[in-house]
């Protein structure tokens, strides 16, 4: 492994309120496709009305699989990049930062730091909210401060710590 380089993939943990938007996708195209076909035979048209309930259920079935999705750290001397992976499939920048311009890097769940930066935007780019490793940044993104809350591995808080010691808080 490079020096300075570090890489960590998260897995979102799904609450129970997004399997039942899992489950909602799938029925929404399953009752599409039904009602598709049964106007196509109304109609007179029951190869159009077949092919329109495949489609009804394939996009169900897309949508119910798009919906799964993980967050990759990556921290490349200092700058740490949060890309979203969605369905193992596509890749999407969420927000990029330095951590040598960060005001303040620190654990969420443990001290008062978090208290003091409620008020601003928040990002959270975490697999678990309540996980006791999650830590939060504020930086000036766009003019305005930000705060984005992630899930750095040991390595990744030891990078933040040399490259900003003063701003770089663990316990």
């Amino acid at each position: 492994m490079l020096e300075g380089f570090y890489e960590s993939i998260v897995k979102y943990q799904k609450k129970p309120k997004d399997y039942l938007v899992d489950v909602g996708f799938v029925a929404a195209g399953f009752f599409g496709a039904v009602a598709a076909y049964y106007i196509g035979l109304l109609i007179g048209l029951k190869y159009i009305g077949l092919g329109a309930a495949f489609f009804a259920l394939f996009f169900g079935l897309r949508a119910a699989i798009f919906h799964y999705w993980e967050y990759e750290y990556i921290v490349t001397e200092g700058t740490v990049d949060i890309d979203q992976i969605i369905a193992k499939q596509k890749r999407k920048r969420m927000v990029s930062f330095d951590s040598r311009e960060c005001e303040i890097i620190a654990p969420v769940n443990r001290g008062q730091w978090y208290n003091d930066y409620k008020t601003l935007p928040v990002s959270s780019y975490v697999a678990n909210d309540a996980h006791p490793d999650n830590y939060f940044a504020v930086f000036e993104r766009v003019g305005a401060r930000t705060v984005v809350i992630f899930q750095p591995t040991e390595d990744m808080v030891a990078a933040f710590r040399h490259y900003n010691p003063r701003n770089v808080y663990i316990d």
